[in-house]
């Protein structure tokens, strides 16, 4: 089981589909790699003593929890649940200007 399949059946008990397991593999990578942010600081600082590398994901993911730095993540999954379909994209985005 890869690192992201076995971080999504820690935190539900089911082995995740295997989108949702790439999806959130790519998330970690990006998150993990993205300048040196808060949360890429935490991780990076958690990894350098040698901890698990579930333990350095879990510190980039507590920083992403606070307002100052992950709030455009939860802004994002809204509007991802908004939307629900491909075929909602093009409406959302005109409704989304025609209230500017």
């Amino acid at each position: 089981m890869s690192h992201a399949a076995n971080f999504l059946y820690t935190l539900n008990g089911e082995k995740p589909e295997s989108e949702l397991e790439k999806i959130f593999d790519i998330c970690l990578i990006l998150h993990a790699d993205h300048t040196l942010n808060a949360s890429t600081f935490a991780a990076r600082q958690v990894a350098s003593t040698r901890a698990h590398m579930y333990s350095a994901a879990s510190a980039a993911v507590g920083a992403l929890s606070g307002e100052l730095h992950g709030g455009a993540n939860y802004e994002v999954m809204r509007m991802l649940l908004d939307i629900k379909t491909i075929d909602n994209v093009e409406p959302y985005i005109k409704q989304k200007f025609s209230q500017k």
